[in-house]
């Protein structure tokens, strides 16, 4: 945080969150910043632009935020005796 504090933006402003992950390196230190974001403001994550950030930071970034979404296959065609329960999970990374 001290490091943080001496972005050019305003501090608590998107564009200090995005200089602050782009920054970002070491995957203990984005696991820290993932929850204080994801605990203070959630919205923030879809603010956010994560193309610019290297393909291993960038995976792990993306596998912190689809932990907490389920997401699902659709099925291409439906059937009669259909069960929610059935569905396949994808993995979101």
């Amino acid at each position: 945080m001290k490091y943080a504090l001496l972005f050019k933006s305003p501090v608590g402003s998107t564009e200090w969150f995005q200089d602050i992950i782009n920054w970002l390196d070491n995957k203990s230190s984005i696991k820290i910043v993932h929850s204080f974001i994801y605990n203070s403001s959630p919205d923030l994550m879809f603010r956010l632009d994560f193309h610019l950030l290297s393909l291993g930071v960038r995976v792990h970034w993306e596998r912190l935020w689809c932990r907490y979404k389920r997401v699902y296959k659709k099925r291409k065609w439906e059937y009669e005796n259909f069960d929610v329960r059935k569905k396949r999970q994808i993995l979101c990374y």
